[in-house]
């Protein structure tokens, strides 16, 4: 699943999910990890003074 920013129903209940880099256009996933656990990966544009930073 690809998303922004909104919402995602896990079990039953529905969460708010997403991320918005205040310095790019950043894309974000939700990646199952194991049963019940998932985590939101932030992707963020090459040109990220963000990214550049902690690389």
């Amino acid at each position: 699943m690809s998303v922004k920013t909104g919402r995602v129903n896990v079990r039953g209940k529905t969460i708010p999910v997403g991320y918005q880099c205040p310095d790019c256009d950043n894309d974000v996933r939700i990646v199952p990890m194991g049963e019940g656990v998932s985590v939101l990966q932030v992707i963020h544009d090459d040109t990220c003074p963000w990214l550049g930073k902690h690389k």
